[in-house]
Parts: C-alpha cells; sequence; structure tokens
C-alpha cells in the first residue's frame, strides 16, 4: 500500500542565463537557475533509495556521516548486508534543475524488510520538510511509498545560479562488445556462452550464426555493421591479461587499425589494487600503440564497470591513477557509477543498462547535470530492449515494442546534451540488449540507430553554442 503525502510548492523556472567560453578553448561555461537544497538521508534498513521520478536531480555532494561497514553507495541509493540494521546516513547537496512544469514532484522512497528510512529536506540548515517510510510488508520486495509534492513545499528557498561546465570532447557513439562466445568450427573449437541445450541463451539468432567470436570473418563484418549504423567504436569487454577475451582483443584492435573505427577497454574485474594498475599498464603496453585506441583530450580511453568500482574505496582509486601517473601513463577514465564522490578522481560517468527507470528523460537529465556541474564528460545510455529469461530465473523482460523503445531511449538522451551516446549492447545476446542483425528483425536496429546517430551528429548541442 502506497502512502500519499500532499504539500503545495510554487512554480520554478529553470533557465539557461549565460553561455560563454573560458580562456581556455577545453571547456564551455553556462549557468543555470534552480534551487540548492540538502538532503540528510537516514535509514536502518539494509537497503534504501528515494527517485525523483519526475523532474531532473543534479548531485552535488555527497557525505556519509554515519556508516557501517558494509555500505555500498550509488547515487541516492544505499546498499548495506542482508539484514544489516546499523544506522546509515548520508548528507546530500542537490540541485534542481527543472521544475518550471505546472505538476507536482512525484518522490519514492524505497527500502527493504527490516528499519525505516527517514528522509529530511533543508535549505541552508532550515528544516522544510521531513518524510518517514517504516513499511516491513511481508513478500514486499521494495516496500515503496509515494510522496505527491506540490507547490508550496520549497517556497522558503531561493533560486540560485548554478555553474556547469561542458567538458571538450568530440561527440562519439560507441558500443559496447562483447568478445567472448565460441564454437567448435570456430578457431576455440567448443561451445562457450553459446548453449545448445538452452535455446544457445539466447532469444534471438544472430544472422551470422552463433558465431565465434576470434574469428576474424565475424569482426570484420561486425565493424562493417557498426559503420553502416553511424557507431564509431566499440567498448570491448575485457576480462584480464592473456585471456580469451584478450585474444580476441587483440585481433579487433588489429582489424580496426586498418580503418577509421574506434576500439576501447570495458574493464570488467580486479580483486586487489596493484591487479587494476598492472592490468591498465598492460593494456597501454599493448594496444596503446594502435591509432584505433579511442583517445579523449589526448588521452586513451578507460570505461569501468560498476562492478569494479565499487570493489575499491575512492582512496584506493586515487592511488592507483596516481601510481600509473607516476609512471608517465594518463588515460581518460570513464565510471559506471550513479554517484559523485567518484568524479573527483574519475573524467566522466556512464550506467551500463537504465531499464529499471521509468523516465530516461529525467534521469539522462540528473546525470548529465551530476557530470557537468562537476565538468566531467557524461555518457548517455540507449538499449533496445532486455530479455534474459534463457539465463537467469525469473529473468526480467522489457518489449522492444518492435523498435519504439530503443527509438525513445535515443531521443530521451538526446535531451541531455550528452557527450557520448554508449548503446548496450551491439551483441550482448544473452541479455537480449543486442542490435546485431538478428534473424528476427534483421537490419531493423542498425537503421534505427542510423537515423538517431545522423540526428546526434549533426545538431547543435542545445545550450552549448
Amino acid at each position: 500500500m502506497n502512502v500519499i503525502i500532499i504539500f503545495l510548492f510554487d512554480t520554478i523556472l529553470f533557465s539557461l542565463i549565460s553561455s560563454t567560453c573560458l580562456g581556455s578553448a577545453l571547456n564551455k561555461i553556462d549557468y543555470i537557475e534552480g534551487l540548492n537544497v540538502r538532503i540528510f538521508l537516514n535509514t536502518t534498513s539494509d537497503w534504501t533509495q528515494i527517485e525523483f521520478a519526475n523532474v531532473p536531480v543534479c548531485l552535488i555532494e555527497d557525505k556519509v556521516t554515519k556508516s557501517a561497514s558494509s555500505l555500498k553507495l550509488k547515487k541516492f541509493y544505499i546498499v548495506k548486508s542482508s539484514y544489516d540494521s546499523t544506522e546509515v546516513e548520508v548528507n546530500y547537496r542537490i540541485f534542481i534543475k527543472d521544475l518550471q512544469k505546472q505538476e507536482d514532484i512525484i518522490l519514492y522512497i524505497k527500502k527493504g524488510n527490516i528499519g525505516k528510512t527517514t528522509v529530511t529536506f533543508l535549505n541552508e540548515d532550515q528544516v522544510i520538510g521531513q518524510f518517514e517510510n517504516n513499511l516491513n510488508i511481508a513478500g514486499d520486495p521494495t516496500n515503496k511509498k509515494t510522496l505527491l509534492v506540490k507547490k508550496d513545499f520549497f517556497h522558503s528557498c531561493k533560486l540560485v545560479k548554478q555553474q556547469i561546465i561542458y567538458p571538450e570532447c568530440p561527440k562519439l557513439v560507441m558500443a559496447f562488445y562483447y568478445p567472448w562466445y565460441e564454437n567448435p568450427e570456430g578457431p576455440h573449437k567448443r561451445w562457450f556462452h553459446w548453449e545448445p541445450d538452452k535455446h544457445y541463451a539466447s532469444v534471438h539468432t544472430p544472422t551470422l550464426g552463433y558465431y565465434d567470436s576470434a574469428d576474424t570473418m565475424v569482426i570484420r563484418k561486425h565493424i562493417e555493421f557498426a559503420e553502416l549504423a553511424g557507431i564509431d567504436g566499440f567498448i570491448i569487454s575485457w576480462w584480464g591479461q592473456e585471456t580469451p577475451s584478450d585474444t580476441v582483443t587483440s585481433k579487433i584492435f588489429e582489424i580496426a587499425e586498418k580503418t577509421n573505427f574506434k576500439v576501447t577497454i570495458y574493464y570488467e574485474q580486479a580483486d586487489k589494487l596493484e591487479d587494476v594498475v598492472n592490468d591498465i599498464k598492460y593494456l597501454l603496453k599493448k594496444y596503446g600503440r594502435f591509432s584505433s585506441f579511442l583517445q579523449i583530450q589526448e588521452k586513451p580511453v578507460i570505461f569501468y564497470y560498476g562492478r569494479t568500482i565499487n570493489k575499491f574505496t575512492l582512496k584506493e582509486w586515487k592511488e592507483i591513477f596516481s601510481q600509473l601517473r607516476e609512471s608517465e601513463l594518463h588515460t581518460c577514465n570513464i565510471a559506471e557509477t550513479m554517484g559523485v564522490g567518484i568524479l573527483s578522481v574519475f573524467d566522466g560517468l556512464h550506467i551500463y543498462n537504465n531499464m529499471d527507470f521509468k523516465s530516461l528523460a529525467v534521469l539522462n537529465q540528473s546525470l548529465s547535470g551530476t557530470a557537468y556541474i562537476q565538468g566531467k564528460i557524461f555518457g548517455a545510455t540507449v538499449i533496445p530492449g532486455y530479455n534474459d529469461t534463457l539465463v537467469n530465473s525469473p529473468g526480467a523482460v522489457v518489449e522492444r515494442l518492435d523498435g519504439k523503445y530503443y527509438s525513445q531511449a535515443w531521443k530521451s538522451a538526446l535531451t541531455s546534451n550528452p557527450d557520448i551516446i554508449l548503446i548496450t549492447s551491439f551483441n550482448e545476446w544473452h541479455e537480449g540488449t543486442e542490435i546485431e542483425p538478428s534473424q528476427e528483425y534483421g537490419m531493423k536496429y542498425l537503421n534505427i540507430t542510423r537515423k538517431y546517430t545522423d540526428i546526434f551528429k549533426t545538431r547543435k548541442n542545445e545550450n552549448r553554442n
């Protein structure tokens, strides 16, 4: 059962104030008007999340003021070990950048099946509202409470001008790429990832058949498909030195080198700090010589998956990049994160899969604002749909709607003026996010991609010129 709490607040205008170039040609500065508000999120549940469902909210700062040993922090999302009732409190500073609509704010508070969550809003040091969720309903996985915040809730808050900084970054469209498929007739001489007894672990069938990723003919065809769709390059899922994924990565770099196609790495896992340092040194030594290695601001780009990000503390990430700089190795590092603390170390943010969010436009505008307030790179993600029911039980499904979902994802991404569009994915067949041609859809998703890559690359970025 949802509890609705109703308040009133005046319409707040979000507007672009000005746009000027820095003395350095590297960045552009804009100013936007909105509300600067502080939030205290306190919980004794083992997880909790607050979500602004219909208004973009940018995260400026997050500080943990009470902690638990198992704490993980992802934007407005606190996660602890199961049944950990230790009190946790996070102090957020947020910027609400678009309240010009004549509608109420929908705020969700979700939590686990223990404890309670309290959300306190403050204007400077003055409490302007406090909400509590103590639902512990058996069988309810989210215990969600819905708050409808109306017009005069923020009446005591003054409009402020918030600086945002757009980093110098070329418009890019990159697709996440998986090099892990093997079959008995290909170079690997065995089935792997394709599972013949489980419908090949894919709800769709590649037009190229159940291929071997190490087959150079397959790699060439994949690059050809991607170029037809206006994709600039692949972000290759990479699982370590001298692994099968590394072998295929070598072939992709070599083939891409003969084209204008770009390649970079999705760094998936590491156990120790020194593993990350050694892996990045290895990657730059082995692949840094290729002109096909994606660069931004003359630095090779590495994307880092959230599993790896969460493996290490902010202090440890600082140490990792410090050690690399001491070896005169400088990279552009883009993290999978929804938080803001990690941006003090990384150069940009993205999320891999946005299927759990009802409003992709609100999500993208929130994340882009969070990045640009820090002067960091933002990559907006688009997916064509999702279906992992052959590899997970019960699994999850986001219907493709004959291309309508993918088209809407692109439109929502474009509203945030991203530096990069990230496609999840080119060929993750197990989760049904592939845009690679299939027997079921033919070239449909490449054609849709081409339509929107042309729009993205030819239009001026709103509010940047």
